[in-house]
């Protein structure tokens, strides 16, 4: 082998080198970004849970104040309004777009 041929090699190992610690770097990037999602998307779904939980109680209390205010107009008069009122919940619940997981190799 000449000094040339010793020179060339050199170069190759210390780039060789170079490319093994940038990939571990990324690698160290990526696993911290995959982390990130995962407490985002727990924060997210216990967001969406709480938000669901107030929801369902803000509706119980319209439905206690409207059959305290219409009880006397009879039982199908206060069934029908808790139904629309559950048709408005539902739509407004179907409106929110849930977060999608990025596809293998996009992150």
């Amino acid at each position: 082998m000449g000094a040339g041929q010793s020179v060339t090699n050199k170069k190759g190992k210390s780039q060789l080198h170079i490319d093994e610690k940038e990939l571990q770097g990324d690698r160290g990037a990526n696993s911290r970004l995959e982390e990130a999602i995962k407490k985002e998307k727990a924060n997210f779904s216990s967001a969406s849970k709480k938000i669901q939980s107030q929801e369902k109680e803000l509706e119980k209390k319209r439905f206690e104040k409207m059959v305290g205010k219409q009880a006397a107009a009879g039982p199908l008069s206060i069934l029908t309004k808790f139904l629309r009122l559950s048709l408005k919940s539902e739509k407004k619940r179907s409106q929110i777009v849930p977060c999608q997981s990025p596809r293998k190799g996009e992150v």
